[in-house]
């Protein structure tokens, strides 16, 4: 069988041909293509007279941990930042990257050089640049990451100044079973709609996630409604023993970091009321806290 260097089975070609529904071919997500993004803005769809644009951010970072009692720190921060339709909920261009790194001042365990692919002499000196992070941010665009709820703790404790911005998560901020999809797992969801991509950089994941929502707009247009609206967080604190597994069974979740709780996320005032009507059945009322949570506030 002929392979090419990339692993290609052109020796296969003429089986493909013959039973193609047996095959799924996979494309390189065009956005990582060396090369492709040499010169901003790109255009990805012309944009129509009198459409409202807005702008948005696709974040990704790595870091010494993402556990918050670890005292994580940032070690390389990628926003790349894309111009959208608001009446089409498109993303119409891509107008600037950022790629940053940050020494963090102590010495990387094999853990982390490892699944980061960072390294103490890459990052010794190096600081991010807050003048220009602060330039790409200054309308306060929408922040989506693919994982905001892990990301997001870790930007706000090391910006102070920009913890006021409106977030958006890729990865649980659209219902993926409704698009065909059983993970969520930023590979995962590329390779459900025939792309992949090889990440050398950390705006490599920024660029996926993009592209993602370029070529399912749908979802996009799902993630910008959820993020326009606002969320209850229900908590269960302090309930006793006994309740844990009903809990488990009704779909919460342990909360152990910070406020130790039970708790769960629903997205109208309708769903709220519901839940909390199930839970002071169970004689749980004297035991729960509800939070209205906005785009601002989500993933804290």
């Amino acid at each position: 069988m002929q392979v090419t260097d990339t692993g290609f089975p052109l020796g296969m070609l003429e089986a493909i041909r013959r039973n193609p529904e047996q095959y799924r071919l996979l494309q390189q997500i065009p956005l990582t293509v060396p090369g492709v993004l040499k010169k901003l803005p790109l255009i990805l769809m012309e944009k129509q007279e009198q459409e409202k644009t807005y702008q948005c951010v696709f974040m990704h970072a790595h870091a010494t941990s993402f556990e918050l009692r670890k005292n994580p720190k940032l070690l390389e921060l990628a926003l790349v930042k894309a111009t959208y339709s608001k009446d089409r909920n498109v993303i119409l261009s891509i107008d600037e990257i950022f790629d940053n790194y940050e020494d963090p001042h102590e010495e990387l365990s094999l853990e982390c050089q490892k699944t980061t692919g960072l390294s103490d002499d890459l990052l010794s000196g190096q600081q991010f640049d807050e003048d220009k992070l602060s330039m790409l941010l200054t309308n306060k665009p929408l922040i989506i990451a693919h994982g905001a709820a892990r990301l997001r703790p870790l930007f706000d404790g090391r910006f102070a100044f920009w913890s006021d911005l409106a977030w958006a998560c890729s990865e649980r901020g659209i219902a993926w079973e409704l698009f065909g999809c059983q993970g969520r797992e930023l590979d995962y969801l590329n390779l459900m709609h025939g792309f992949f991509y090889q990440p050398q950089r950390a705006y490599d994941y920024c660029l996926a996630a993009l592209w993602l929502m370029h070529v399912e707009p749908e979802a996009f247009m799902q993630l910008l409604e959820r993020a326009r609206q606002s969320s209850y967080r229900i908590n269960a604190v302090s309930t006793p023993f006994a309740y844990k597994d009903r809990l488990k069974e009704l779909g919460y979740r342990y909360e152990k970091v910070r406020e130790p709780c039970w708790y769960t996320t629903v997205y109208t005032k309708e769903d709220c009321d519901k839940e909390l009507k199930k839970l002071m059945d169970l004689g749980l009322g004297a035991y729960l806290k509800v939070t209205e949570i906005t785009a601002r506030t989500r993933f804290r």
